[in-house]
């Protein structure tokens, strides 16, 4: 029950795991067909498996474990099945024209409707699909979703077994993507022939292509935008410093010169103009409002930035502050514009910039400030 044909390479191990047996299939492609490399069937002990999903992780990971060795593959990635009975599916419609982060808000919104526990503890990812021909008005989205607690049982598995998860697919898209036409150019040897029915799923998982991939790695990026933005108000905290020590510094050398004017004046007696007086005890009330003008600046700005969103550039001009970081959401960029907008300090924020890219929203706002330092 076991095979393994041509060299190893780092593709994805397709694994279905569900009674009776684990299937395990490495497949490569060449000249334009899909050729099998390694695959493995391993029997799955009574009581490890509960409703079609995992009961017990070591049992398992062990047994899929010698699946790995038996099929001789290296491969240490693998794309997983989860039975349909375990997801839920939804096709939306949407309007057409919306960002990425406008799908991304209207699929959470929707997803709290028709997902049965809170969204904190689902898994989730969707798709926009090709629109119908002839339909410019709408989009649909794929979405698939399952309980957070999945993830934490495939975990323990492949840890044991020595793998890593890499994909968690429902198994009815796998088993689509493996009955495509594309698909039927897989060629089986004649000594897996009489298996081929059995490892569809896999062949399916283990196939490239465009997925609804239920491990978190919308989540793992969102943790990297938290970590920028961690770094990015570190830099904002130490900008904060530095221009509160120009101002202090400045505002102890006109202390000191007027200290210095004031002990002269009194050494020679003389007698001052009240317009002289009165210029500089104006010139003192600006330096005074000016030496925590910048914390008081980058504190409203701290304020107005919602989750989601982080810096990554700060500059004050004389009259403006122009500010440059990435968004989750285009939302988030629009919920910082009006923040700021609404601050005492501040009589306008315009966005000059906001442009999807990998990480999200790449965006520039310009806040004009009521008071010039």
């Amino acid at each position: 029950m076991l095979g393994r044909f041509g060299m190893d390479a780092g593709s994805l191990l397709g694994i279905e795991i569900a009674p009776p047996s684990i299937r395990l299939v490495q497949l490569h492609r060449r000249k334009g067909a899909w050729h099998v490399r390694a695959w493995a069937l391993e029997p799955l002990p009574a009581g490890a498996m509960l409703d079609g999903w995992i009961a017990d992780p070591e049992v398992v990971g062990q047994a899929l474990k010698r699946a790995l060795q038996r099929s001789g593959s290296r491969c240490r990635q693998a794309a997983v099945a989860l039975p349909a009975t375990r997801a839920i599916s939804k096709l939306m419609t949407l309007p057409t024209g919306l960002s990425d982060a406008e799908v991304a808000a209207q699929v959470r919104d929707a997803a709290e409707q028709f997902i049965p526990f809170d969204l904190e503890d689902t898994a989730l990812d969707y798709r926009v699909l090709e629109p119908p021909a002839g339909d410019a008005v709408s989009v649909q989205v794929a979405v698939a979703a399952c309980h957070r607690g999945l993830l934490d049982v495939l975990e323990g598995t492949f840890e044991v077994a020595g793998l890593s998860a890499r994909v968690l697919e429902v198994d009815s898209h796998a088993l689509q993507r493996a009955t495509t036409d594309d698909a039927a150019t897989l060629q089986i040897d004649a000594d897996l022939s009489h298996e081929a029915s059995s490892l569809t799923v896999a062949c399916g998982l283990a196939m490239r292509g465009v997925r609804l991939n239920l491990l978190p790695w919308r989540e793992r990026r969102h943790q990297l935008r938290i970590r920028r933005f961690q770094a990015g108000c570190a830099g904002v905290v130490l900008l904060a410093a530095v221009a509160t020590g120009v101002v202090d510094y400045h505002f102890r050398g006109v202390l000191q010169e007027q200290a210095l004017s004031q002990a002269a004046l009194k050494q020679g007696g003389g007698q001052r103009e009240p317009e002289a007086l009165l210029h500089e005890l104006r010139q003192l009330e600006g330096l005074q409002a000016g030496r925590y003008f910048a914390v008081d600046l980058l504190e409203q700005v701290e304020r107005a930035m919602p989750d989601g969103l982080y810096l990554t550039a700060l500059s004050q001009e004389p009259t403006a502050l122009r500010l440059a970081g990435m968004a989750q959401s285009a939302s988030a960029v629009a919920q910082l514009a009006d923040s700021l907008s609404s601050s005492p300090l501040i009589s306008s924020a315009e966005l000059q910039l906001l442009s999807a890219v990998e990480e999200g929203h790449a965006f520039e706002l310009v806040a004009a400030l009521k008071v010039a330092p």
